[in-house]
C-alpha cells in the first residue's frame, strides 16, 4: 500500500513524491556500493532528510512511544536531536570488542558520506570488566543505536531523517516499505495530554551517611599510605515515586532549570530509562582536531550574585579543590600525549558556573596522531581522575572494594556519533527510572583534607536539580 501524496505534520507538509525519488535514487546508490565492497560484507544505510516544520522535539518523542527512545542536547542549546526505533543496533559486553564495534560504526556512517544528520546514539558501562547487576540488565557494555527515525534541531532549523539498513537480499520493495513505515511513525499521534510528575513517597541512599563517612575515612588512609592520591566515590540515591515517571517529560523539566549542560536520554526498552543532564565533556572529535576537559572541584551557587561570585573566589582559591581539580588535568596530559601531536591548554582553571553548583575546568586539545579512531580513546582517557581517581588501577580497585552498588553507565561514556564528529559526554548528574523508582548517582572527588560532611552535602548539592524538578516540575 502505497502512502498519500502529502503528510502533514503542524503548518508544514512532506512532499511524499519527493521523498520516493529520494529512496529511488539511494537503491541504486547502494547496489553500487554494494557491487564495489570487498571484504567482510556489510549492510547498506539507506536514509532519506527533508527539511521539516518547527517542533518541540521531546513532546513528539513523547507522544510516539516507540523504543528505543534516544534523545541528546549539546551543552549550549543550539543542537538537539532524538531518535525512535532502531535501524541498526550494536552490543558489545567485552572490551576487547569495543574496537570492532567502534570500526563497524565508522563502517556503516562512511557509506552514507553525504548525510551528516545520520547519527548512532549511545554509551558504554563505567566498568565493562564486570557484568552488570539487574538494576542495569537493559544496557550492555557497549551500545549504540542508528534510530529509524531521527528529528533534529540545529539552531532555528528542523530536519527529518528516516533510515534503513539493505543486507542486499531483500526486495528493493520492501525496503521502500520499511521507510515508509518509518515515515508513518514520525507522524503518528499518541496521547499529548500534559502530565504532572510524580511526586517523591520515600528515599534511601547506598551508601548511607554513616557508610558514607567510613568510606572516605578509608580513603584518606590510603592517601596517607601513599598508594593514592585522589578517589572519587559516589551515591546511589533511591526515590520511589508516586506515579510512573515519563523520561521525556523529566529530561524537559530538567533542561528548563538547569543550564550548560548536555542532556541525554537512552530507553533501550519501555522498562527503563537513563537520563540526565552533565556538564562533563569526555571529548569531541572533528577530523583529527581532539578536545577535552578537566572539570573537578565544586562549591555552591550563591543566594545572590555577589556571594556567587564570593564562592567561585573561594574555589578559584582552594588548595583542596586546585589539587583534585590537577589531578585531572596531569592525568589527561598524560594520556593525551600518547593520542596527540601536541596539547594545548587554556592555562589556569576558570570557573563553570551551573544552575546550582560551580566547577573548576580547564580545556585541553590538540590533533590527534594518525589512525587514532573513537575507540582509541575511549580506552585510553576512560575513566578519568574526575570519575574515577588517581593512579587509575589504585582507584579503581578501591571503588570496587568500597562502594556498595554497580555504577552501570553512571560516570561512562555516552553521546552521538556522526560521519563527521564524534561527541561524548561523562553521565554525571544521572538516573536511572525503572517504573515508579529513580536512581540518582552523584560522586565527589576524595582528596587529602577531604571532609566527610562536605563531601555529603556536595552530593546533595549535585542532585538537588533532579530532586527540585520532582518537587515542582509541572509542565
Amino acid at each position: 500500500m502505497m502512502p498519500d501524496s502529502r503528510k502533514s505534520h503542524g503548518s508544514h507538509s512532506i512532499l511524499l513524491p519527493k521523498f520516493q525519488a529520494s529512496i529511488d535514487q539511494q537503491v541504486t546508490e547502494a547496489v553500487t556500493l554494494l557491487e564495489k565492497l570487498t571484504g567482510s560484507f556489510e549492510s547498506i544505510p539507506i536514509s532519506f532528510t527533508t527539511r521539516c516544520e518547527k517542533i518541540n522535539i521531546l513532546h513528539w518523542l513523547q507522544r510516539v512511544n516507540v523504543c528505543p527512545r534516544v534523545a541528546w542536547r549539546d551543552r549550549d542549546g543550539d543542537f538537539e536531536v532524538a531518535g525512535i526505533g532502531s535501524a541498526c543496533t550494536i552490543t558489545a559486553d567485552r572490551p576487547g570488542d569495543f574496537a570492532a564495534s567502534f570500526e563497524r560504526i565508522d563502517r556503516i556512517l562512511k557509506l552514507q558520506p553525504n548525510n551528516p544528520l545520520l547519527r548512532f546514539f549511545g554509551g558504554t558501562r563505567f566498568d565493562p570488566q564486570t557484568p552488570p547487576d539487574q538494576l542495569w540488565h537493559s544496557f550492555p557494555g557497549l551500545w549504540f543505536v542508528l534510530p529509524q527515525v531521527i528529528v533534529t534541531r540545529k539552531s532555528d532549523r528542523f530536519f527529518l531523517t528516516v533510515t534503513t539498513l539493505w543486507d542486499g537480499i531483500s526486495e528493493i520493495d520492501e525496503v521502500r516499505m520499511r521507510l515508509y513505515e518509518s515515515l508513518d511513525l514520525f507522524f503518528h499521534q499518541g496521547d499529548t495530554t500534559d502530565k504532572q510528575l510524580p511526586h517523591i513517597m520515600a528515599r534511601s541512599d547506598t551508601p548511607d551517611r554513616k557508610q558514607w563517612s567510613a568510606g572516605i575515612t578509608t580513603v584518606l588512609t590510603e592517601i596517607d599510605s601513599g598508594r593514592v592520591d585522589k578517589v572519587v566515590l559516589a551515591r546511589r540515591c533511591d526515590l520511589q515515586l508516586s506515579g510512573v515517571l515519563d523520561p521525556c517529560h523529566y529530561l524537559e523539566t530538567l533542561i528548563a532549570r538547569s543550564k550548560r549542560c548536555f542532556g541525554f536520554l537512552f530507553q533501550p526498552n519501555r522498562t527503563v530509562a537513563f537520563v540526565g543532564l552533565t556538564p562533563e565533556l569526555l571529548f569531541q572529535l572533528t577530523g583529527n582536531h581532539f578536545v577535552t576537559e578537566a572539570i573537578a572541584g565544586t562549591t555552591a551557587i550563591g543566594s545572590n550574585a555577589k556571594e556567587t561570585a564570593a564562592n567561585a573566589a573561594k574555589l578559584l582559591g582552594s588548595g583542596k579543590d586546585q589539587r583534585e581539580q590537577r589531578y585531572v588535568v596531569d592525568g589527561l596530559h598524560l594520556k593525551l600525549a600518547e593520542l596527540c601531536n601536541a596539547v594545548e591548554t587554556t592555562g589556569d582553571p576558570e570557573i563553570l558556573q551551573l544552575s546550582n553548583v560551580q566547577h573548576l575546568i580547564t580545556r585541553l586539545e590538540g590533533a590527534l596522531k594518525p589512525a587514532i579512531n573513537p575507540s582509541d580513546i575511549l580506552s585510553a582517557i576512560h575513566p578519568t581522575a574526575a570519575v574515577c581517581g588517581t593512579p587509575t588501577r589504585a582507584a579503581s580497585a578501591l571503588l570496587k572494594e568500597i562502594e556498595r552498588f554497580d555504577r552501570g553507565w553512571y560516570a561512562s561514556a555516552v553521546g552521538v556519533i556522526s560521519h563527521q564528529s564524534t561527541e561524548l559526554a561523562v553521565a554525571i548528574r544521572s538516573g536511572l527510572i525503572t517504573g515508579r523508582t529513580l536512581s540518582l548517582f552523584a560522586g565527589a572527588g576524595i582528596v587529602k583534607g577531604s571532609d566527610p560532611d562536605s563531601e555529603w552535602q556536595e552530593l546533595e548539592n549535585k542532585i538537588a536539580p533532579a530532586i527540585n524538578a520532582l518537587a515542582g516540575g509541572d509542565r
